[in-house]
């Protein structure tokens, strides 16, 4: 979870770096705030954590986090990537979405089939597929069901539209931050509704002070990018504000889709002209008829 709101801190330097958006005050501060909340929450309830680390290994520890740091920045750069394609482009978002899902489908099959052809591979991405790398135990068929249709499906349609029509790509991503406070929140019902003492085997334990002030940091963050979601946009930044006609200029193909609107419009400037001039030249020889 703590690389989790690190998500608006990649777009953002991307989309201030490509002209794309305007690095506000507002915006800034909500993202740090964001950041230092997520990373208060995540530190502060580690410290349960730190034998299985240990166990796993410092290499093992680094490499998760390295993965974790691509995963963020993908995330980034597809935002990014699809404010690009929609708004230039002129591509549907569910068009974009399918090749995306169609792409990572491909890259998940050929992954999976290199790892399951080795044993030390198997071993190392999954460590509890001890009795087979394709068995799949009758336990986890909700926590797959539920990472399909909830966190694949309905959390990137839920992205792709908030990224399509948000004003900046920052402001959908913002609220990934929100991702270690809802944890701590359901922790905490879990708790008080007796969990522990039903599953002796699965202790939890209740956010504390540390995770109290890292939610405040969540929550004032993604306030303030609302806020500044709400303000006007007329300057450079958001789609159809002085950012997104900035980017269309930059880049070259904003240029052409600029060009050739502006030879559409010539063209049909020109046509209206000469229907008119047509018209006055049929109303003087009907003049002159007469």
């Amino acid at each position: 979870s703590a690389w989790q709101p690190s998500q608006p801190v990649f777009v953002l330097v991307l989309a201030v770096a490509m002209g794309m958006e305007r690095c506000s005050v507002f915006k800034t501060f909500g993202v740090l705030a964001c950041l230092l909340g997520g990373a208060i929450m995540t530190v502060g309830s580690s410290t349960g954590g730190q034998a299985g680390l240990r166990a796993g290994g410092a290499g093992t520890e680094t490499l998760g986090n390295l993965l974790f740091f691509l995963n963020c920045l993908m995330t980034a750069v597809f935002a990014l990537t699809l404010r690009v394609l929609t708004k230039v482009r002129q591509v549907r978002a569910t068009t974009c979405l399918a090749l995306v899902y169609a792409g990572a489908t491909l890259l998940m099959f050929t992954f999976s089939q290199v790892v399951s052809s080795s044993p030390s591979f198997s071993l190392f991405f999954c460590p509890d597929c001890r009795e087979g790398f394709w068995r799949l135990p009758s336990g986890t068929t909700f926590a797959l069901a539920y990472w399909v249709l909830g966190i694949s499906v309905v959390s990137y349609l839920c992205l792709t539209f908030g990224a399509t029509h948000a004003r900046d790509a920052t402001h959908s991503l913002a609220y990934t931050a929100v991702q270690p406070l809802a944890a701590g929140a359901i922790q905490t019902a879990l708790v008080a509704s007796g969990w522990n003492a039903a599953h002796p085997g699965v202790g939890l334990q209740a956010p504390g002070p540390a995770q109290a002030l890292g939610a405040f940091c969540v929550v004032l963050g993604v306030a303030f990018v609302a806020g500044d979601a709400k303000r006007d946009g007329s300057g450079p930044g958001g789609v159809g504000s002085g950012g997104s006609q900035r980017w269309r200029r930059k880049s070259p193909v904003g240029v052409e889709l600029a060009s050739s609107a502006s030879v559409a419009v010539s063209a049909s400037s020109a046509a209206t002209s000469a229907k008119q001039s047509m018209g006055s030249m049929e109303t003087a020889g009907a003049e002159v008829g007469r």
